[in-house]
């Protein structure tokens, strides 16, 4: 058996009525003179995309502009 290790994550649930314009859901840095130690979550082209410093992960699927179809995302 392997020991369980904590994790730290965080989930939204998305209604996502306009992918006219891209979006910020969540962005935080250290400090204000940090830029390149900033995290955040974003919708742009109708994809999330998850920024870490310069690294960017880009989601497969493309959300669904609806008035009921809810997203949740978890990271």
């Amino acid at each position: 058996l392997y020991p369980l290790i904590p994790s730290v994550f965080n989930s939204r649930w998305l209604l996502v009525t306009d992918l006219s314009t891209d979006r910020v859901i969540f962005g935080q840095c250290e400090s204000s003179s940090a830029t390149d130690r900033c995290l955040s979550l974003r919708i742009q082209n109708s994809r999330l995309y998850f920024d870490f410093g310069t690294t960017v992960l880009r989601g497969t699927s493309y959300l669904t502009q609806s008035s009921i179809i809810w997203h949740h995302v978890a990271f």
